[in-house]
C-alpha cells in the first residue's frame, strides 16, 4: 500500500533516471540505504545533522516489507516489490539486489552496467577512498549502503550510545583528521543531484524478562535446525510453542513466524543473547524512514 517504503524509490525517482538516460536533464541520482536505520535514529540524530546541508521532503514514516531483516526488507525497498515479484532480466526469479534494483529504475542489462553503481558497505574508508573521485566519474544512479545502524548485532551498550555512535560515523572527528559519512557525502552530492536517504528495516531491545525459551527438542520436532531456522526475533518453519502470538510470513518457499511485541526466541543452552535484533513485528523493526533531499547551496 501507500504506506509501504517498496513504492518509494520507484515513485519518486524513476522520473528523474528516466530523464537523465534521455539526456534531459543534469545531476545524478543518489540513494543512500541506512541499513537497520529506525525511525527514531532518523529524527533525532541523522536527519539534524543532514538538514545542515541538505532541503528535507517528504519526511514520513513507512513501513518495510516483511520479515525485517535485510535478505527480504532491503532487496523489496530496491526492487520496489515483495519478493514473489523479484525478477532478472530474464524474468527468472533472483535476489541479487543490483539487477533488482536495475529492473525498478527500467535499466536494460547494458545499461545497468554503464549508469548504475551499488556500493556495500559504503562507510568503511576503503570504500569511500573507491568512490572518492572526481564527479565526472559517478554513475547515473549511485546507490550507497551504509551499515552503521545494522551494527547493533554487535553493540552491547545502551540505545543512548549506540545512536552516540552513529552521530560519531556520520561527523567523524576532525581532530584527529578522520573524515566522516557526511563529510564525504558533501564532497560528491551536488545541486542538480536528486536524493533519496531510505532505511530497510529497525531494531528492537531485547530484554531478559520477555525471553521465550526454546528447546532444541521442539526445533528438531520440527524438522528444522536450532542453528540455522531459530533466530532472536524469528522462526523458520514452525511457531515456537511459548509464543503468545507470531504472524507467519512466507519468503522463498520458507514460512518465517515473527515475534510481536518484546517477546523473542532464545535458544536452548543461550549464555549471552544479543542486546538487540530484528526481524520481528514491532514498530521499532518495521517503521523506517524513507525522505528526499536536495543539496542546499
Amino acid at each position: 500500500g501507500a504506506w509501504c517504503s517498496a513504492h518509494y524509490l520507484r515513485t519518486n525517482l524513476r522520473s528523474t533516471v528516466d530523464q537523465l538516460s534521455l539526456g534531459h536533464r543534469e545531476g545524478r541520482v543518489w540513494i543512500l540505504v541506512f541499513d537497520g536505520m529506525r525511525f527514531d535514529t532518523w529524527r533525532f540524530v541523522v536527519k539534524p545533522l543532514l538538514a545542515e546541508h541538505f532541503t528535507v521532503v517528504d519526511d514520513r514514516p513507512h513501513f518495510c516489507v516483511p520479515p525485517s531483516f535485510t535478505t527480504v526488507a532491503r532487496a523489496s525497498l530496491l526492487a520496489g516489490c515483495g519478493p514473489k515479484q523479484w525478477q532478472g532480466f530474464q524474468g527468472q526469479w533472483t535476489g541479487d539486489e543490483f539487477t533488482l534494483a536495475a529492473r525498478n529504475f527500467g535499466l536494460t542489462q547494458p545499461e545497468a552496467k554503464a549508469k548504475l553503481r551499488l556500493q556495500k558497505e559504503a562507510e568503511t574508508l576503503k570504500a569511500r577512498s573507491k568512490l572518492n573521485r572526481p564527479d565526472a566519474d559517478a554513475s547515473t544512479v549511485n546507490i550507497l549502503i551504509y551499515g552503521i545502524s545494522d551494527e547493533c548485532h554487535d553493540f552491547y551498550g545502551d540505545f543512548g550510545s549506540f545512536q552516540e555512535k552513529i552521530r560519531h560515523d556520520l561527523l567523524g572527528n576532525a581532530a584527529k583528521g578522520v573524515g566522516g559519512i557526511l563529510d564525504d557525502l558533501l564532497r560528491r552530492i551536488g545541486p542538480d543531484d536528486e536524493v533519496a536517504v531510505v532505511s530497510d528495516h529497525g531494531f528492537t531491545e531485547l530484554l531478559t524478562g520477555d525471553a521465550c525459551a526454546v528447546s532444541a527438542a521442539e526445533v528438531a520436532s520440527a524438522g528444522r535446525s536450532l542453528k540455522d531456522d531459530l533466530q532472536w526475533r524469528y522462526a523458520v518453519g514452525f511457531a515456537p510453542k511459548a509464543a503468545s502470538a507470531t504472524v507467519a510470513v512466507d519468503f522463498n518457499g520458507e514460512t518465517h513466524h515473527m515475534a510481536v511485541g518484546r517477546q523473542w526466541f532464545c535458544r536452548e543452552g543461550t549464555k549471552q543473547p544479543a542486546r538487540f535484533a530484528h526481524g520481528g513485528c514491532t514498530l521499532a523493526e518495521m517503521v523506517v524512514p524513507a525522505v528526499r533531499l536536495k543539496r542546499v547551496t
